[in-house]
Formats: structure tokens, sequence, C-alpha cells
């Protein structure tokens, strides 16, 4: 029983080594060169899935923080935690909802970011922090709480990815040259 088992996973490994087109399956991640699938490069209709996890998570906090009534308790807390507690809002219970949505988001990210990368280390996202803070300030999010919408820092990232995109096609560095003119 045994042989017949290994004969068996034997004669199908040999099928898949010489006819893979038989068994690739649509709407599967893509696999890079050990055949492992790679989430941070797959792409659905010629759009990458990190971006399209990108505009369906701004989509459900744009929804989020318009229409349902923990929106506007976070706004009011934000702009006014003391006037938004007289107000009888569970101001304790707001921010414990952010922090865990905060960490939920930042699964996420991470998760994107090994999979793009296939590797963590806890210093990949600490360049984006700056890029972060300006794209909301572009976006026109108070940096002191309590206003602002999601689609002004997604135009805000929009724009610096422009602007990046456009030094790098230019032959722009990142890093000064060390080079001088004398």
């Amino acid at each position: 029983m045994v042989k017949r088992l290994i004969k068996r996973e034997t004669a199908k490994l040999h099928d898949h080594q010489t006819h893979p087109s038989r068994h690739r399956r649509r709407g599967r991640l893509a696999r890079d060169a050990s055949g492992t699938p790679s989430g941070g490069n797959a792409v659905v209709a010629f759009v990458p899935v990190p971006f399209l996890v990108f505009v369906v998570v701004a989509v459900i906090l744009a929804i989020v923080l318009r229409r349902t009534p923990f929106g506007i308790s976070l706004k009011l807390t934000g702009s006014n935690p003391e006037a938004t507690r007289y107000s009888a809002f569970d101001v304790d219970g707001v921010l414990v909802r952010v922090y865990a949505a905060s960490g939920l988001l930042c699964f996420l990210a991470a998760t994107l970011m090994v999979a793009r990368f296939n590797s963590a280390s806890a210093v990949y996202a600490k360049s984006y922090l700056l890029v972060i803070v300006l794209a909301s300030v572009l976006g026109g999010v108070d940096p002191f709480g309590g206003f602002g919408e999601v689609s002004g820092p997604v135009l805000g990232l929009f724009v610096l990815q422009m602007i990046a995109t456009g030094c790098n096609l230019m032959g722009f560095s990142d890093y000064p040259s060390s080079q001088s003119g004398a």
C-alpha cells in the first residue's frame, strides 16, 4: 500500500513538472522562483494586490468615519475630549476601539510588507513616518485632531507618489552625491 502511494505521488509530481499549465488555477496569487505564493507582488487584472487592499481599506474607513456613530464620536473625541465626555459619550471606549483598529491596520500593513519583501524587520516602516505625516498635513488633517477626511490623505499620498516617481524618472538620486565639482 505504501509503495502504491509513493508511486502515485511520484507520478503526480512528474505530471506537474512536465505539464505545469494543466495545473495552473486562475485567481491564485503569483508565485516566486521557489514556488511559494508572493502576495506582495500579485496582480489582479493588472492592478497590484497591495493597491487593491489600500483602496478597499480607504473606502471602508471613509464610510465608517462619515456614516457611523463611532465615526462621529471619534471626531468629537479628537476635537475636544472633555466636551465629548460631558455629552455622555464613552471617550475611553472610543480610544480603546481606535487603538484596536490601529493595531489591526498595522497588522495588515506588516503582512503586506512581509509578502512583498519576503522578510521582516522592525525598522522597515521607519522611513515612512515622515511621508505619512506629510501626506496627512497635505490632505488637510488637523494635527491636533477632530478634523479631516480620508480622501485628503489619499490625495496627499497620490501627490507625493507622483513627485517621487517624477524625480525617479528624471534621474534624481535619493542620496546626495559625494563627488565635488572641483
